[in-house]
């Protein structure tokens, strides 16, 4: 009795919760420490059943029935009275009374604030804890399984602020803390959505862009990082310009995993940081060098919008049956301060995916509106396809086509329709309403796959004809019967054709018998530079 009387004070007294069940899975006995575990006094305990309070838990061995309860010991949850969840480390033994029955013995001790500190712990190695952005680890652990399983490319960035421990010096390291952190929010918000972003050192930042489906996407995630640091960080007042470096390296291409993929950006940005600030470098130089020509254009057309050095040359286009001026067609170029001129050949294609593109068309249809009304002609203005779709621009311009004087003759492609021509078709046909002075040119004429349907229903005023069918008809048959069918096609639309490319008196001649209406080419004049065209053609 004495010892039975030791025990029961024992089991009591433990600071393990304690508890047996019968056969039937009820509470038989609790000690006192389920109060302090589950919040249940031991009268509310006794009877219940044990699977009432005790639920699966990933990880530990799974209790279905009492058939299951051999020698077992695991990390199990259970609920507690007010509903939360506690997190016991328990072993089970079973008690045999007879041959025929047998009870359960449950002693568990109860790890929930171990549990949680250890999350708390795994969270911080994941989570840097100053810009909220993944840590090295924590960027590993996310990747490594999809990494793998991807079809698609990846690319690694590893972006470095430029001589930051200057920075730092001079503003002190609260500031600077605070720099890192706007860092990292103008990453996040330029690139959380289509990329992982981490911290892996002090002034050390990883981007990886997933699921990339060729080569040009990386070109525009290196171009769109480089602008990220155009623009000042403002730290108490205090406007500052970051420098980086970039090294870059691409998935499968340069590594099977992230360790290798970040090795290998490491190596490239150790190369970018010799040749100084604002310097990227691929772990592949070929496919460096490429996006570097790319960034290159990039930074021009900033600089051209910035400092002005876009200007309009304009190619006269004339009336077939008399050879007097009946339009321009205004085409681009970059005038550098000491003469140089850039052509169109150079940036054009990458300023259509450039996000400079809408801020580069407002200004052209400012500027071509202005010559139209000082010159009084009509000129013509190439967009680019998703332009015509863009309700946003063209509430921008209202107020410039409202005050046109003389004809804007809109240039559109064949490819503006094909991503969505219906809405196309529906804005161009309110321009042409609401802005008498805006006509509508197809350009580029046979060159694509006609669409006759929309054709048709276009309220088009000028067909252009392609100067790669133009400028052969004196030699190729096929080719001229193409072009006159264009023409014949023109006017059954009741609307006028006019050809480009026209470069001997030859070609003029049997377009005029055709029945072109206008021709353009170097026949008759080269494009030219504003003032250069106003003396040539509108004061003299």
């Amino acid at each position: 009795e004495y010892t039975y009387n030791l025990m029961s004070a024992a089991l009591e007294e433990s600071d393990l919760m304690l508890f047996i069940v019968n056969a039937r899975g009820e509470i038989i006995y609790v000690n006192t420490m389920i109060e302090v575990y589950l919040g249940y006094a031991q009268d509310e305990i006794l009877g219940k059943n044990v699977f009432e309070i005790m639920e699966l838990n990933e990880g530990a061995p799974f209790i279905h029935s009492l058939s299951d309860l051999t020698l077992r010991q695991g990390i199990y949850t259970f609920r507690k009275k007010n509903g939360e969840l506690s997190y016991v480390n328990l072993k089970i033994l079973p008690i045999s009374r007879s041959e025929k029955s047998m009870d359960f013995l449950f002693l568990g001790r109860d790890i929930t604030f171990e549990r949680d500190l250890l999350e708390s712990l795994e969270n911080i190695r994941e989570y840097d804890s100053l810009t909220g952005l993944y840590t090295l680890y924590g960027l590993t652990k996310r990747c490594e399984e999809f990494l793998h399983r991807s079809t698609h490319f990846f690319m690694l960035v590893d972006l470095d602020l430029y001589n930051f421990s200057s920075i730092n010096d001079f503003l002190g390291v609260k500031k600077g803390d605070a720099l890192l952190k706007l860092v990292a929010e103008r990453l996040k918000e330029l690139f959380e959505k289509e990329a992982f972003l981490a911290r892996v050192s002090s002034d050390e930042f990883l981007l990886l862009f997933a699921d990339l489906s060729d080569y040009l996407e990386l070109d525009e995630k290196v171009t769109k990082l480089a602008g990220a640091f155009s623009i000042p960080f403002e730290v108490d007042g205090d406007k500052i310009t970051l420098k980086y470096n970039l090294g870059i390296s691409v998935y499968p291409k340069d590594g099977k995993d992230l360790e290798e993929l970040y090795r290998r950006a490491n190596s490239a940005l150790s190369f970018a940081k010799k040749e100084g600030p604002n310097v990227f470098k691929f772990y592949n130089p070929e496919l460096g060098a490429q996006i570097k020509k790319n960034l290159n254009i990039e930074r021009l057309l900033e600089e051209a919008l910035e400092k002005g050095y876009f200007q309009f040359y304009f190619q006269p286009y004339f009336n077939a049956s008399d050879l007097t001026l009946a339009g321009a067609e205004a085409l681009i170029r970059i005038v550098k301060p000491e003469g140089e001129v850039i052509s169109p050949a150079y940036f054009i294609e990458h300023l259509e995916r450039s996000p400079l593109r809408e801020i580069f068309e407002r200004w052209a249809v400012k500027q071509i509106t202005e010559y139209v009304n000082k010159w009084k002609i009509s000129i013509g203005l190439n967009l680019y396809a998703e332009t015509y779709t863009n309700e946003t621009f063209w509430e921008w311009v209202d107020n410039f086509l409202a005050q046109l004087t003389a004809p804007l003759v809109l240039e559109i492609t064949e490819r503006a329709f094909l991503k969505n021509p219906s809405k196309t078709l529906e804005i161009i046909q309110k321009l042409k309403v609401k802005y008498p002075k805006v006509k509508l040119a197809v350009d580029d004429l046979g060159t694509g796959y006609s669409n006759f349907e929309y054709l048709a229903n276009l309220p088009i005023d000028l067909v252009k004809i392609d100067l790669s069918l133009v400028k052969v008809i004196d030699r190729d048959e096929k080719k001229r019967k193409v072009v006159k069918t264009i023409i014949d096609l023109a006017h059954m639309l009741s609307t006028k054709a006019l050809a480009e490319g026209v470069e001997n008196y030859e070609i003029a001649n049997i377009l005029d018998i055709m029945g072109c209406d206008y021709l353009q080419g170097f026949y008759f004049d080269k494009p030219l530079p504003a003032p250069e065209f106003e003396k040539k053609y509108i004061i003299g």
